[in-house]
């Protein structure tokens, strides 16, 4: 129907979507909605989730945050290089996880707390199979 109308075409043009009235705008993107979101239910085709950018300065925050928490808990270079590399690694294999830190659902402590655990928990385990052989 909107291709033998031409409706939509006629509501792109600049006359109807920056017209003085608040409401007519309101309609008219109302109307587009619905018909974007009945194409995307007939034929499927929903577009990609927008992807969230953080700014450099949200990204050397949480950095920092992440580096304090890790100095607190664990401030000899040694055992705080491997912490870090730790907590590299499990961004790396659960991007989720760093998400949630920039995202405010999980505090940089709690993180580190929980890779030093388990750094702790491995390193111990390490130990203990040296000692073995």
């Amino acid at each position: 129907v909107l291709k033998e109308t031409k409706v939509a075409l006629e509501l792109n043009h600049e006359f109807w979507r920056k017209s003085p009235e608040t409401a007519v705008r309101n309609y008219i993107t109302e109307l587009v909605t619905e018909w974007k979101n009945k194409f995307r239910a007939e034929t499927g085709n929903y577009p990609e989730p927008k992807k969230k950018v953080y700014s450099q300065r949200a990204l050397k925050n949480t950095a920092t945050d992440l580096e304090g928490a890790a100095y607190n808990r664990v401030p000899r270079l040694l055992e705080y290089q491997q912490v870090i590399k730790a907590i590299l690694t499990r961004f790396l294999e659960a991007p989720k996880q760093a998400v949630g830190i920039m995202e405010g659902g999980r505090s940089s402590e709690s993180v580190v707390k929980d890779v030093h655990a388990e750094w702790m928990l491995m390193s111990r385990q390490m130990q203990a199979k040296r000692q073995r052989i």
